[in-house]
């Protein structure tokens, strides 16, 4: 009988995984239109500087596995090169912060075009589960 190295896996698996989403809309110079409708459950968004926004977790989680926004704007009015990518810029799960950076087609940190809406998703894992 030939003989077998068995490796057993040795890490972790997410026991339970959570989705946030939600959506703000911009007015000029990439403010928070406060008026606008607004639908971010499970945290809040504030500009904290030009092309920056801190997202504030209203419940703590072990681990972000995913952050990402998108910026929409009607095409007829969007200003070409302007806020066109997203970035993780930093997060910190021991004060509940996701910070998200919108970059213009240079690579440079710059504002969403006027009246853009902007869909957050966030992904965390609430438990690990040993293998």
């Amino acid at each position: 009988m030939a003989n077998k190295i068995l490796h057993q896996a040795k890490g972790f698996s997410h026991r339970k995984v959570v989705k946030l989403f939600g959506f703000i809309t911009t007015t000029t110079a990439g403010a928070i239109d406060s008026a606008a409708s607004t639908n971010c459950n499970g945290f809040t968004v504030a500009r904290t500087s030009a092309g920056l926004y801190r997202l504030t977790l209203e419940n703590t989680y072990q681990s972000l596995i995913m952050a990402q926004a998108i910026a929409n704007k009607a095409s007829a009015s969007w200003v070409a090169g302007k806020g066109v990518a997203s970035l993780l810029s930093a997060f910190s799960m021991a004060n509940g912060t996701v910070d998200i950076a919108f970059i213009d087609d240079t690579g440079v940190v710059d504002d969403v075009t006027d009246g853009s809406l902007i869909f957050f998703e966030l992904t965390f894992a609430d438990s690990l589960l040993s293998r």
